[in-house]
């Protein structure tokens, strides 16, 4: 008969899982739990990888209205009054490409989505045409060019981030990945066996007699549901009766198809309490005992590298377990839960830069949402944008019916989801090289959460002042009154070489930045007289010049490099331009560290092009 062996020493949770995280990285354990999964058992999982953009969303011109597409010189006149007639010479379905020029006074009917012919730089919405015959249309306005035409690159680019290792995966994130013709990625999903035991249990639905002494097994319906709230894969074995060689065969079983396993009962004092003995004759018993209640008798140990948890057999104190300690220890091995909030919540926050909604509608516009605060920024956006939108993190709740602008720090209401977001990097538009040296650096040294707020300087500056921003990029050409932030950061400088070049191409036009940007102000220079293509980032504007779309843009001198050993052709400097990256730290941070492997990886990523100037 076995003798009661008394819990004696008991541990604080923190001190619990912080042991065990410490004996799990020492096995490699975290990385035993990646799993490379289809997208569709991918959802609420934290991504094991950064996923780059593969390609261009959009890849090629299209629609983003029903109506026609034109040459927009061949509608300058066109009014309510004065329509102009064009010839119809073709239609394009959605999933269709037009692929002959139009000529003068030509359209093309094109539906939502569906790719413009190649010299095609506008759409007329259908409701402002009229038909006159079988090839006859009527335009009753005129348009801009490149109005209605979603542009390559206007979503991502190659190069952008699309996703960040450890970003959960939700559902729009896992939209921006199908978008790049991913149906597979590397996830933190462990496969977790729970195993309810003791004599005196019996399975619901069974047609066994309840008798005096035994009772219905209850706990493991609650474990289940609990853990899989988290991004696993749970399996319940059948009930272990307490018998030591069938819970040694359990586990054995258990081990071979499964990363983690949780036993429910069988953890106490009592003679007939197994789980622990099996525990510690066939692993290491690392933990026997909680200071909590309750949930008291809780075990964790370590058999054939993998994790063994016993749980209390009472579910209340199984629940408090999972609550307390389980959950808490499996998020700190990436596995993504939910369970302190509903997915949406609801908050008021400041804006950060002007709203404005729809005309006669509410709106509900992608934003960045900040914790720290509580700021929100919206972001610009159309429909189709499914990357843009699963980089932010809220929506802000625009009402219809406001006339003007919603200003700069009022209240609004925003509608977040996921997480919140820890640590703060407010950035310059970026080179795919600069950002990709970045990014790296930060996913090796910071073990929070980053939002990564790709807006600009201006921006960038607003959140430092705001001490908002953990790591702020700044253009040297934007960063006017740094001093003033000296005694809350530490800085380095980085240079940046900027040119302006031009080639041949089918429309006189030019890549034009976001204001908030340095991209922003030099474009506004030199792009003046030319048609103007909104690019958000250095990235975007170096794959429409690459392909012919602009005839002029704005780049740094690494991703010219590669437009030109890509496609062989010797674009025309037009000028070019010195500037310098702040790169600004905050000084409760480990500042040197990020700085050296920042500066290490510019230069193995970016060779001669980023050179760091002091530190």
């Amino acid at each position: 008969m076995n003798s009661r062996k008394p819990i004696k020493h008991l541990v604080e949770v923190e001190d619990a899982i912080e042991m065990l995280i410490k004996e799990l990285e020492k096995i490699g354990f975290i990385e035993k739990l990646v799993k490379t999964v289809d997208l569709y058992e991918a959802a609420w999982c934290k991504c094991a990888e950064t996923v780059f953009a593969r390609i261009c969303v959009p890849h090629f011109p299209r629609s983003i209205v029903d109506g026609y597409a034109v040459r927009y010189q061949d509608l300058v006149s066109a009014s309510e009054d004065n329509p102009v007639r064009l010839k119809l010479v073709g239609k394009v379905s959605v999933g269709e490409y037009y692929s002959k020029n139009i000529g003068v006074g030509e359209c093309v009917e094109v539906d939502t989505g569906a790719g413009l012919p190649p010299n095609a730089n506008a759409v007329v919405p259908v409701e402002y045409t009229e038909s006159c015959g079988s090839d006859c249309v009527l335009v009753y306005t005129s348009v801009g060019f490149g109005e209605n035409v979603a542009w390559p690159c206007s979503d991502a680019a190659q190069g952008d981030v699309v996703v960040v290792e450890s970003d959960v995966l939700l559902p729009q994130k896992l939209a921006a990945l199908a978008a790049q013709g991913i149906s597979r990625v590397r996830v933190y999903k462990p496969k977790i066996a729970v195993i309810p035991t003791g004599i005196e249990l019996v399975k619901p639905g069974s047609t066994a007699e309840l008798v005096p002494g035994k009772i219905y097994e209850s706990a493991s319906f609650l474990v289940k549901s609990l853990l899989e709230r988290g991004c696993v894969n749970v399996v319940v074995g059948e009930i272990v009766p307490d018998d030591r060689k069938e819970i040694e065969e359990a586990l054995e079983r258990a081990l071979k198809d499964n990363d983690i396993v949780f036993f429910i009962g069988g953890t106490s004092a009592g003679t007939e309490d197994l789980v622990y003995r099996v525990l510690e004759s066939s692993g290491r018993l690392l933990v026997r005992g909680l200071r909590i209640k309750p949930g008291k008798p809780t075990l964790a140990a370590i058999v054939e590298d993998k994790l063994v948890i016993g749980l209390p057999g009472n579910p209340v104190s199984a629940y408090n377990v999972l609550l307390r300690f389980a959950i808490p220890l499996l998020e700190k091995l990436q596995v993504h839960f939910e369970l302190s909030t509903s997915f949406l919540r609801h908050v008021d926050a400041r804006l950060l830069v002007p709203a404005k909604p729809a005309r006669g509608r509410h709106t509900f516009n992608p934003a960045y949402f900040i914790d720290k605060e509580m700021w929100v920024l919206p972001i610009e956006f159309e429909s189709y944008m499914i990357t843009r939108f699963s980089q932010t993190n809220s929506v802000v709740k625009l009402k219809a019916g406001v006339h003007g602008l919603y200003e700069v720090g009022r209240e609004v209401p925003v509608e977040v989801y996921g997480e919140s977001k820890q640590f703060i990097v407010a950035s310059e538009m970026l080179s795919s090289k600069t950002l990709k040296a970045i990014v790296n650096t930060l996913n090796s040294i910071v073990k929070k959460n980053i939002l990564f707020v790709e807006e600009g300087s201006s921006i960038a500056l607003q959140l430092a002042r705001k001490e908002i921003a953990d790591i702020a990029i700044i253009s040297g050409s934007m960063a006017s009154g740094l001093d003033e932030l000296s005694n809350r950061y530490e800085s380095i400088l980085v240079s940046q070489r900027i040119v302006v070049v031009e080639r041949s191409a089918p429309v006189n036009a030019c890549t034009i930045y976001p204001q908030s940007s340095v991209w922003g102000l030099i474009s506004n220079k030199y792009c003046r007289g030319l048609e103007q293509v909104k690019v958000r980032t250095p990235r975007a504007a170096a794959w429409l010049f690459r392909k012919g779309y602009v005839s002029r843009t704005i780049l740094p001198i690494e991703e010219l490099v590669g437009v030109s050993s890509e496609t062989g052709f010797r674009p025309t400097i037009v000028a070019e331009i010195d500037d310098k990256l702040t790169v600004l730290c905050k000084r409760d941070l480990d500042c040197k560290t990020i700085f050296r492997e920042m500066l290490a990886n510019f230069k193995s990523v970016t060779g001669a092009h980023i050179i760091p100037q002091r530190v």
